[in-house]
């Protein structure tokens, strides 16, 4: 591999850092990549965005899957919550599958030569290589089925722990919630957080937990504070 278990846990604690203190959690694997590069010369080469790309993307792809479980589940129980949470769920699951239904066609023309064949059409040279090295993907993890495995299996158990300590937040704060609502939650908050327009997702996390907890029948300035307890915690 690139990099040692010692080294990828430093700089994954690197990125992390970064993550909190510049806007956007994107802005943590930015960083992450480029301290990677900075220290070690060996490391620039299109195989270390395309390991950051594809870490981000493993645990998105977890993040999504819960997400759609937990709301299927919910939904399944429609008539206990509240109409506007309902509709809200109904139109962020179609927005989850459709946002699935096209990374899987971006998948399978990274598998076919059809990927190829735009990046040639390209007339701006710097889309086309970044395109380039996204169609290596196929090729670069083509026999790491075992590592792909691996890499689901851990952001499976990192998103549940989470997930569990924000259902414990919630129980603290006495709001007695289902363990899937309170997945919704963190998964809405996770991926509106790696927004970069804020610091932390500070006023983003706010806005966004105050509305859930409106809609959802809980006092929007809970949603506040659950926010900063989150932020506190993190």
């Amino acid at each position: 591999g690139l990099l040692s278990f010692p080294q990828a846990l430093r700089y994954t604690w690197v990125g992390l850092f970064f993550g909190a203190v510049i806007p956007g959690g994107i802005s943590g694997d930015i960083a992450k990549g480029l301290s990677l590069a900075y220290r070690d010369s060996n490391l620039r080469t299109k195989l270390l965005p395309i390991s950051i790309l594809f870490d981000k993307l493993v645990g998105v792809a977890v993040l999504a899957s819960f997400f759609v479980l937990s709301v299927a589940v919910t939904l399944g129980a429609s008539s206990r919550i509240n109409p506007a949470l309902t509709k809200a769920l109904h139109i962020t699951l179609i927005l989850v599958v459709v946002a699935a239904g096209a990374l899987i066609v971006a998948l399978l023309l990274l598998r076919a030569n059809a990927w190829r064949i735009i990046t040639t059409r390209l007339t701006n040279a710097k889309v086309a290589s970044v395109l380039s090295v996204l169609g290596s993907i196929p090729e670069l993890y083509r026999n790491r089925s075992r590592d792909i495995a691996v890499s689901f299996a851990l952001g499976t158990v990192g998103h549940l722990a989470n997930a569990t300590a924000h259902w414990l937040i919630l129980s603290a704060m006495g709001f007695h919630v289902s363990p899937m609502f309170a997945f919704i939650l963190y998964s809405v908050l996770s991926v509106v957080t790696m927004i970069p327009i804020s610091i932390s997702g500070i006023g983003v996390r706010d806005i966004v937990s105050a509305g859930l907890f409106s809609i959802s029948g809980m006092p929007p300035e809970a949603g506040v504070a659950y926010s900063w307890i989150v932020l506190a915690i993190n």
